[in-house]
């Protein structure tokens, strides 16, 4: 397999929904952006009941990755 800089999070309900997650998650974010990752967060709604839109958003930030990996 080729490494490629990309970090998938699945944001569940419980953790990921108020101000202070996603102030939270925000920050963690652009940490991860700045470092030069792709960063793909799917709500974990979207696994259970939009799985092709989910694996879309996924496949879009791993096309994105591997041309930032060259």
């Amino acid at each position: 397999g080729v490494d490629v800089p990309l970090v998938v999070f699945i944001d569940g309900e419980r953790w990921h929904s108020s101000v202070l997650d996603r102030a939270a998650d925000a920050r963690q974010q652009a940490e991860l952006e700045a470092a030069g990752f792709v960063v793909v967060r799917v709500p974990e709604f979207d696994v259970w009941h939009a799985v092709t839109s989910m694996v879309e958003r996924v496949r879009a930030g791993h096309r994105r990755a591997r041309q930032l990996a060259g």
